[in-house]
């Protein structure tokens, strides 16, 4: 969990290794969804697919921005308190 993360190189670690299993993520849900439904279909689930990412993009600043006040406390950055979080809202989210 990058949470731990004390330095530099193992951040740079932490970020790399989710980038190669991640780089087919879009490609793979395109090609998900359009065997799944039909093409007159096709469009509108993409769009929602889309607005989901876009949305959260836009949800997240201000989420991140009242986290990060949470700087100091039990002994944790502010970086770090973010990163616990969106993990814990992550698996959250996983497990409905």
């Amino acid at each position: 969990m990058q949470v731990f993360i004390r330095n530099p190189n193992g951040f740079l670690a932490a970020r790399i290794m989710p980038g190669f299993a991640e780089a087919g993520y879009i490609p793979g849900a395109m090609y998900t969804l359009s065997i799944w439904y039909r093409p007159r279909e096709l469009a509108k689930r993409m769009s929602v697919f889309f607005f989901g990412m876009f949305g959260g993009n836009s949800i997240s600043p201000i989420l991140a921005s009242a986290i990060l006040k949470l700087e100091g406390k039990r002994g944790m950055r502010g970086w770090q308190w973010l990163f616990l979080c969106l993990w814990a809202l992550t698996e959250f989210l996983l497990m409905l």
